[in-house]
């Protein structure tokens, strides 16, 4: 009978571990982007969630997504999606009471811990203080408070902390990014860095963290961090820019921790699809190969009702033949010593963005933006301060994608 109990409770321990195994990897790939997807998105203005903002989505046992927001005060799974298209409206009142804006650590028993913010207990209206807590869930959808603190910012962080998102670094150690100095009171105070991301570190699956990044990782003012995998080893961090109100952009990093601020890229553009607002992005690569940026918006009317909408990732279109190829784009000359001309013509009049990559794939220029007619079009720019090698320029629209190989000489 012993070794029965022995056999059972082998076999249950093994099927948790599956199954934890299983959703670690769809978490990895929901998470992980080619390094030319996730770079420009069209506008999408449907209503994913009405009346809630700071999206937030994770994964459920059953292979479905939880779309996550604020609605009524709370903040909690309100619809499930497969293909980040269609969503259902969830009816349940499971909620995460008071734990507005956050992410989910996978662990390695199958169960779900959130990671979200709370009101500290010596939070007042004239000095907001905010903390990390958790929240446990077997299925993602019901969850329940867990006792004690994650993470309590320091006086760096006017110990005021938020928009916190966890990203595995390995195994059971989680990285911690969130947006020091909340309300941005030190930096007032002291004349020096406003508020920014900064990160903490966990080795325990996200039972406690410590800090690790106390200054900022990227701009002042640019917050609300999503981070994401690259196939190249890269990582990219989604925020929203304090440069450009609305706007959506990212920067990258070789070790998820140092991000390059020099190069920043806009992924959606202020006013794109009419929509001023934009903050809280989410992006998510769904199972057939969609990518959507998930994001909180004032919708306009007077009272400043919000919503969360998703705008959808450029559709990349194989072009085999390559005099299709050479009509759609070409470039000269090929090797350039001092200037290089892009010519292009599409098919139907939208936006475009041609970018020059170095061979790693990181953006070293940023060539041409805009919307397009059909006529040809013709764009020069120079390459004499450009070190000499190979290169890759890009055209994108929302539903093409293009590369062709360069060469710069001395």
């Amino acid at each position: 009978m012993k070794s029965f109990m022995l056999f059972v409770s082998f076999c249950l321990f093994f099927a948790g571990t599956a199954s934890a195994q299983t959703l670690l990897e769809r978490y990895k790939a929901a998470f992980t982007l080619k390094p030319e997807e996730g770079v420009t998105f069209s506008a999408d203005t449907t209503t994913r969630l009405a009346n809630a903002a700071v999206p937030a989505v994770n994964l459920l046992s059953d292979g479905r997504f939880a779309l996550m927001g604020s609605g009524s005060s709370v903040y909690r799974p309100q619809a499930v999606t497969s293909d980040g298209k269609t969503f259902t409206a969830l009816t349940s009142s499971s909620n995460l009471t008071g734990g507005a804006d956050g992410s989910v650590i996978y662990l390695r028993d199958g169960r779900l811990r959130y990671i979200g913010q709370e009101l500290s207990p010596n939070h007042t209206k004239e000095k907001p203080r905010q903390r990390v807590a958790s929240w446990l869930s077997s299925d993602g959808l019901t969850w329940t408070k867990e006792s004690g603190v994650r993470f309590q910012p320091g006086i760096a962080d006017d110990s005021a902390s938020g928009v916190p998102y966890c990203l595995q670094v390995k195994d059971s150690t989680w990285r911690l990014y969130y947006v020091g100095d909340l309300f941005g009171n030190t930096g007032k105070a002291t004349g020096k860095a406003f508020n920014g991301v900064r990160t903490a570190i966990s080795n325990d699956w996200g039972a406690t963290f410590i800090a690790e990044k106390a200054t900022n990782i990227a701009r002042e003012g640019d917050v609300d961090p999503h981070v994401v995998y690259l196939t190249n080893g890269k990582f990219r961090m989604y925020l929203k820019s304090a440069k450009s109100m609305g706007a959506i952009i990212f920067v990258e990093s070789s070790d998820g921790v140092t991000f390059d601020t020099t190069k920043i890229t806009s992924v959606i553009a202020s006013n794109a699809g009419g929509v001023g607002s934009r903050y809280d992005p989410f992006v998510v690569k769904f199972p057939d190969g969609r990518v959507v940026c998930f994001h909180g918006t004032d919708d306009g009317v007077q009272g400043g009702r919000q919503k969360i909408i998703g705008d959808v990732g450029t559709v990349q279109t194989s072009v085999a033949e390559p005099s299709r190829l050479e009509k759609l784009m070409s470039v000269a000359p090929n090797p350039a010593s001092n200037n290089m001309s892009v010519q292009w013509m599409i098919d139907t009049p939208e936006h475009v963005k041609i970018t020059l990559h170095n061979m790693l794939g990181s953006e070293v220029l940023s060539i041409f933006e805009g919307t397009c007619t059909l006529e040809a079009h013709e764009y020069s720019f120079p390459t004499n301060r450009l070190t000499q090698g190979a290169y890759t320029i890009r055209l994108q629209t929302p539903t093409l994608f293009i590369t062709k190989p360069v060469q710069v000489l001395r």
